[in-house]
């Protein structure tokens, strides 16, 4: 809505801004099979115990076959480089 391109969104997030012509369907065609979750937060060296035990309990829930884990500095220990 702010003009800053297009985004995958799930449906009812977006269904009022729909409904009300704020936002346009493109790609409604188009098969998605990649139903990957990312936990997006910022780089430090510290994570804090909240994010870290989150991360943790995507994982756990989360995670199986196919799945990734972080890495780099902001990687919960135990689950990436």
């Amino acid at each position: 809505m702010g003009g800053l391109g297009l985004a995958r969104l799930a449906d009812f997030i977006v269904e009022d801004d729909i409904r009300a012509g704020r936002l346009i369907p493109v790609l409604t065609d188009l098969e998605v099979t990649d139903e990957a979750i990312h936990a997006v937060y910022p780089a430090t060296r510290h994570v804090s115990p909240k994010v870290r035990s989150f991360i943790e309990h995507l994982l756990t829930g989360l995670g199986g076959p196919g799945s990734t884990t972080p890495t780099g500095p902001s990687a919960p220990a135990g689950t990436g480089s």
